[in-house]
């Protein structure tokens, strides 16, 4: 986790978030709502920052890692480094809430489906234009061996946010079709602030 945010945990250890950064290597937004946590870090709440989950998807532009595993499908076989070093550091914070961030489909997704905290923060970051609140949640699937890993961090108590943030650049993931319009840099930052606001205002 990002040395930059374990003071603002120690400060208040009752409310802690982890952010999940980059989970797939050719998405960019996720990269933009990490440097404002950066810049401004939350002073309400304690946050852990894990800017990218997955280096070698990042350095490759892939949305596997290394080895080939897309590692948010490996929430039920935790079979990768990664994903089992962040299941470990889940199970030692216990954070409140979890943050996926993702790009590019521009929603918000609650996790168990109907959480408290989640949904609430759900149906207040639907209220910015360009993101709306799914009402399916984040997502599940059936098969264990292709869970999505809020599914599995579900063990260790707390809940999750996806938040798909619009994509600033046309080659963020090409294949994911019907996408609404990608955004400038500006207006992601834009996102990702009121985001960060929405979230101190809850915590």
């Amino acid at each position: 986790a990002d040395p930059v945010s374990s003071a603002s945990l120690l400060a208040n250890p009752a409310t802690s978030v982890v952010v999940v950064g980059q989970v797939h290597g050719n998405e960019c937004s996720p990269a933009v709502l990490v440097e404002q946590i950066r810049q401004n870090p939350p002073v309400g709440y304690g946050i852990w920052l894990i800017p990218t989950l997955n280096p070698d998807g990042y350095a490759a532009y892939s949305r596997q890692n290394a080895n080939g595993v897309d590692l948010n499908a490996d929430g039920g076989a935790v079979s990768q480094p990664e994903t089992q070093a962040l299941f470990n550091f889940i199970a030692a914070v216990r954070p409140a809430l979890t943050l996926h961030i993702h790009s590019p489909n521009g929603f918000v997704g609650a996790y168990p489906t109907g959480a408290q905290l989640a949904t609430q923060l759900c149906l207040s970051i639907s209220d910015l234009p360009s993101m709306r609140c799914a009402s399916g949640g984040a997502g599940t699937r059936t098969e264990r061996s292709r869970w999505f890993l809020w599914q599995g961090l579900q063990a260790f108590g707390g809940e999750s946010l996806l938040v798909e943030l619009r994509a600033v650049s046309d080659a963020e993931v090409p294949t994911a079709q019907p996408r609404p319009p990608t955004m400038s840099i500006g207006s992601v930052r834009s996102d990702a602030v009121r985001i960060l606001a929405i979230l101190e205002a809850h915590l």
